[in-house]
């Protein structure tokens, strides 16, 4: 991104990406039904949510249930995958429920969480120079290209990551 001017983005890319709404998209030879699909969005990428599980952050309200609802968008293994690390523990709970003191492993969790934290802040600060700001030149309306609020869903999933470091 950083060889790409925001404003280029905003209005020659970003338009590629962005949803197939009412009355969607015929896909002759493969369906006589028009298509409508959410737009492209990196919470439909399942590495994100592998690492939410991996370090038992639970993302709530509305944030929350938009990832969920990403998943719809993943490939049937990743989606399965997905379950399955769910099933288990996560690293969170192994580390506090752990009687005797594993400082070392604690300390290396709370690094990879304070990483996934500064990855989401960078995130957040591409999306309001790429998205949030060339929309206002243009007086638009401000939403991912999922059509979230993407400063209020950015921010509140970066938040939630942060509350996740153990003590």
């Amino acid at each position: 991104m950083e060889k790409c001017d925001p404003c280029i983005f905003y209005n020659r890319l970003r338009p590629i990406l962005d949803a197939w709404k009412y009355p969607g998209v015929l896909y002759e030879g493969v369906s006589d039904q028009p298509q409508m699909w959410i737009a492209a969005s990196a919470a439909q990428c399942s590495l994100f949510h592998a690492f939410d599980i991996t370090f038992g952050i639970d993302h709530q309200d509305q944030g929350g249930q938009f990832l969920r609802q990403m998943r719809e968008y993943m490939p049937l293994k990743h989606r399965q995958f997905l379950a399955e690390l769910e099933a288990g523990p996560s690293l969170r709970e192994y580390i506090l429920h752990k009687k005797p003191d594993y400082s070392r492993i604690k300390e290396l969790y709370n690094q990879s969480v304070e990483l996934l934290d500064a990855f989401r802040k960078e995130h957040l600060e591409i999306s309001v120079n790429y998205v949030v700001k060339q929309a206002r030149k243009k007086e638009a309306g401000v939403s991912g290209t999922s059509g979230t609020n993407v400063t209020r869903f950015l921010g509140q999933v970066r938040r939630e990551t942060s509350e996740y470091v153990i003590k």
